[in-house]
């Protein structure tokens, strides 16, 4: 008994295309059910999740209590555990099950690419994988989830706003010097307080704690925005913005029934008479909008009049039209030229390792891993059962025979599948390479061909993807995008935020739209100083949680992560 248990326990201990081939066989013996309990085992016995599970678990005979800090005996109320004085500290549960459930929703994608995911669990390992990526914004955001801090800041300031105040203009310089070391945007934010904005240039925030707006403007009203806008931080940094006209109107007689506009060429600012609180919001967006056009950062947009629309045309044009771009077309057509060639030749060395296999077979020195380790032996392996039975539990002449059958048929298969023109191309690669060693050999020197060309290949099909999801949007959809009004929205939920404790610290974590999502407008392009908008910035999932009886769950994850590479 106790060597059945060891020799269990040792199979949970192998690696993912040994425990399937153990699987595989199993299958034959056992349930559906029991198949999906072992694949369970494994899954516990290698994963994050099952080391938290069993890091969480509570001393044997008491149970955790949902929300309160305290675990009990079990069938005992908290209430009357309180009262008697066994209620000890303990990690809530529901915080247990929110690590466990994110760190079960990080691996499942890993979980069923090495084939282990239980057949029952597929739906709901997609509900929780996809409930993780919808709860990014609160849970990756790392401190917003334990810890407020009530200093903010809101309006996004570049270089000019450096010129009448040299601390922030040295912050500037070393920003630039952490970027030009290989730092990432939110670590050198996290050590000056500048970011990169969508547009690659610089910016930092001003604190907006001392601003307020007068109560109450009749409809009509014109003034200077120095005179309805108290904002000393702001005007220290740009003086002229105290003298920008700003006009009053009525909803009903603002164009399209806007809160707010900001005109660049007249340089003046338009109000629609609504909430004090809510007039400020609407005005520090369209402030944005004319530190935007002090700066040179990317504008505002408008969805009449197909003005959206012809932003988002050229902004794809400007994608193309890069030194970048152009060496990236090259790269892309240079890789499907290489792949084009490795094709056949993939189908051809695969071929020889089938001929292979029935050889060994032959020979009987084949094993069930060499069948159930081939790429495709899931798309054929219930025809080959069907037509063959069951693959012989013992080794030996019936085994090998049905190992060999196994490999024939899939080979046949493949050949018989192949695409005319495929075909005519495999039977060239088999007559200009007879031996499998060369077709291993020029295998090897287009591989090393397509690797030349794979990076910049596989950027510029990004970018062309990223072109396609553009082209679609309608005029809304592209006013929504320009990069320029989504810095004006994140203003103002970074404004309205300020009162409550699920604010992001680093800027870009607040707009409604990635980087590489947005649209650039009003900039200057120059082929070889386009702007990198890739979201590159990896957020440390981590770091930033304060929590300390938390913080040694989140740890287990992120080492784990980190060891398997999945976090920078």
């Amino acid at each position: 008994m106790m060597a059945t248990t060891s020799g269990v326990a040792n199979v949970f201990n192998l690696p993912p295309s040994e425990f399937n081939s153990f699987i595989e066989e199993e299958k034959q013996y056992r349930s559906a059910e029991e198949i999906n309990n072992l694949l369970r085992q494994y899954n516990e016995n290698n994963s994050i999740f099952g080391k938290l599970k069993k890091l969480a678990d509570p001393t044997e005979g008491r149970r955790r209590t949902n929300y309160f800090p305290a675990s009990v005996p079990q069938g005992m109320s908290l209430f009357d555990a309180l009262k008697s004085g066994d209620a000890d500290f303990a990690i809530p549960q529901a915080l247990i099950d929110a690590v466990t459930f994110g760190a079960k929703g990080l691996e499942n994608p890993g979980i069923a690419l090495r084939g282990t995911m239980p057949s029952d669990e597929m739906e709901s390992a997609g509900m929780e994988t996809a409930g993780l990526a919808m709860g990014a914004s609160g849970l990756l955001a790392g401190k917003d989830l334990f810890n407020y801090d009530p200093t903010t800041a809101r309006i996004f300031a570049g270089k000019m706003g450096t010129l009448y105040d040299g601390d922030q203009l040295k912050k500037i310089n070393e920003a630039e010097d952490l970027f030009a070391q290989g730092l990432k945007n939110r670590e050198v934010f996290n050590q000056t307080g500048v970011f990169k904005g969508a547009d690659g240039q610089l910016r930092f925030e001003i604190d907006d704690r001392n601003s307020r707006v007068m109560d109450a403007v009749p409809a009509g009203t014109e003034l200077k925005l120095g005179e309805y806008l108290e904002h000393p931080d702001l005007y220290a940094l740009f003086p002229s913005l105290k003298n920008t006209p700003i006009k009053f109107k009525n909803k009903l007689d603002m164009e399209g029934n806007a809160a707010g506009s900001f005109s660049p060429s007249s340089k003046t600012i338009t109000l629609a008479i609504d909430d004090p609180e809510k007039m400020r919001s609407v005005l520090m967006h369209e402030v944005q909008h004319a530190v935007q056009d002090k700066e040179g950062f990317s504008g505002g947009s408008n969805p009449a009049y197909n003005y959206s629309i012809d932003q988002k045309n050229k902004f794809i044009t400007n994608l193309f039209s890069t030194t970048k771009a152009q060496k990236g077309k090259y790269a892309s057509e240079s890789f499907d030229h290489q792949y084009d060639l490795l094709k056949p030749l993939y189908k051809a060395d695969y071929v020889n390792k089938l001929d292979n296999i029935i050889k060994k077979a032959f020979d009987g020195r084949a094993k069930p891993a060499d069948i159930h380790r081939l790429g495709d032996w899931y798309k054929y392996s219930d025809e080959i059962r069907n037509r063959s039975g069951v693959m012989p539990k013992k080794p030996g002449p019936d085994r090998d025979n049905w190992i060999a059958s196994a490999a024939a048929y899939i080979r046949d298969a493949n050949l018989e599948e192949m695409p005319f023109n495929d075909k005519v191309l495999y039977d060239q690669m088999k007559r200009n390479f007879p031996n499998p060693k060369d077709i291993k050999n020029a295998i090897n020197r287009h591989d090393k061909q397509a690797d030349k060309y794979r990076s910049d290949a596989f950027e510029y099909r990004d970018l062309q993807k990223r072109a396609r999801e553009l082209n679609d949007l309608d005029a809304y959809e592209a006013y929504l995008r320009e990069a320029g009004e989504v810095e004006a929205r994140t203003v103002q939920k970074r404004l309205e935020d300020n009162n409550f404790p699920g604010r992001f610290d680093f800027p870009p974590d607040s707009a409604d739209f990635l980087p590489e999502q947005q649209i650039l407008s009003n900039l200057e392009y120059k082929a070889d100083t386009y702007p990198d908008v890739s979201s590159a910035n990896s957020i440390p999932i981590l770091d930033n949680i304060n929590n300390q009886v938390a913080r040694p769950l989140f740890k287990e994850v992120e080492q784990y992560l980190r060891r398997e590479g999945k976090m920078q």
